[in-house]
């Protein structure tokens, strides 16, 4: 039996008009090891010694920062790696009960992204596949956690996810440390660049002054090399960050869905299914309502 291990993190929950920025990634078993050393030989290389996270790019260390993500994307160019990324416009308001509200926000938003977000439907072949997912430490609860854990497991009985064979034990479902997994502190960086870009980081302004930070212009850097390796993906793409991709993978046949799992990157703005408009939103985009176009 074949193992695919995902790993999963999370960014900021509230944004001036993104927020609940959550994201994963997906390695085969077999190809964990070797790729994680690569990620390790060139932080070393680097002589990045400390975790590395988005919040921690300054001027000094931008073009380790970029260095580090063309690394990386050179690995999600190859298919030895898949990376997702959900959010929420702060534009739809989930339309929830008091005891939906009562329930944690936090791990059903994950349970949608581990359902969705690779589209396990639409793999290629019924294979047995083991799924081992490494989720960075949870800040709640250990009943909150068991009882999370438990709906993970239950995907293995939908229909969809049966069908092709994926597996899921609760043994297989663990908190892991960041700093010693260099694939998720790459996912830190991926997912904190995306929201700091549609929350406008990259407008802040040193204090007092009207002038743009410095370390905001260094993050905004490590930001356009990310874009600009994720175009490299998509031949012909006009990659919008503030919108789902929809670019059509050739694997997918005349099945526009299925490109879903073919997708060596991918963005997914979550929208609940009972939601409605924020009266109270304040567009960036005064033209485009609610979008985000990359520059």
């Amino acid at each position: 039996m074949q193992r695919l291990v995902v790993f999963c993190d999370e960014s900021i929950e509230k944004g001036k008009y993104y927020s609940n920025f959550f994201g994963a990634i997906m390695v085969k078993e077999a190809d964990l090891v070797r790729v994680n050393n690569i990620l390790e030989t060139k932080l070393k290389s680097l002589n990045l010694g400390k975790e590395v996270k988005f919040t921690r790019i300054t001027t000094s260390y931008q073009t380790k920062y970029q260095e580090l993500m063309v690394e990386f994307f050179r690995l999600v160019k190859s298919g030895e790696l898949k990376v997702r990324i959900m959010f929420t416009q702060n534009l739809d308001l989930p339309q929830l009960t008091p005891e939906q509200r009562k329930r944690n926000k936090y791990f059903v938003l994950y349970y949608q992204l581990i359902k969705h977000a690779f589209g396990w439907q639409y793999m290629p072949d019924p294979t047995p596949y083991l799924l081992q997912l490494n989720f960075d430490v949870f800040p709640h609860t250990k009943g909150d956690i068991a009882e999370f854990k438990r709906y993970l497991v239950g995907l293995s009985n939908q229909p969809e996810l049966s069908s092709k064979g994926l597996i899921i034990y609760e043994r297989n479902i663990a908190e892991v440390d960041s700093s010693k997994h260099a694939i998720l502190q790459c996912l830190d960086i991926v997912m904190g660049s995306m929201q700091f870009r549609l929350n406008n980081g990259h407008k802040n302004k040193e204090p007092g002054s009207r002038f743009i930070s410095k370390r905001a212009k260094a993050k905004y850097a490590v930001y356009k090399t990310i874009h600009s390796e994720i175009l490299k993906l998509y031949e012909n793409y006009q990659f919008n960050i503030g919108n789902n991709t929809k670019y059509q993978m050739p694997e997918a046949g005349n099945e526009p869905k299925a490109s879903r799992w073919y997708l060596p990157y991918s963005h997914w703005r979550f929208t609940p299914k009972q939601s409605a408009r924020n009266s109270d939103y304040s567009s960036k985009n005064k033209k485009r309502r609610g979008s985000a176009r990359p520059t």
